[in-house]
């Protein structure tokens, strides 16, 4: 089955990766897959399916929960040595 703007537009994870991304590529559809061009280079995704956007928003999701906890860490260890800072609950 021929992955279309529509398909991820019904979609509202598929959506939400999609419009995230397109903050850096150019979106086109071909025959049967859409096609993202970075704005700035030559790289290329090809997306043949609605779980390749999936994918992508879960891998997101994770890299803030990870940033999140990072930063969470550096704040409650400034705090506790006396520095600028602020714990977080």
């Amino acid at each position: 089955m021929a992955l279309s703007l529509r398909d991820v537009r019904c979609d509202p994870i598929a959506n939400r990766a999609l419009n995230e991304l397109m903050h850096h590529y150019t979106v086109a559809q071909e025959k049967s897959r859409l096609v993202l061009t970075k704005k700035t280079g030559e790289m290329k995704l090809f997306l043949n399916d609605l779980d390749d956007l999936h994918q992508w928003d879960f891998m997101r999701n994770q890299q803030m929960v990870k940033e999140i906890e990072r930063l969470r860490v550096l704040l409650t260890t400034t705090n506790q040595h006396g520095r600028a800072g602020r714990s977080v609950p």
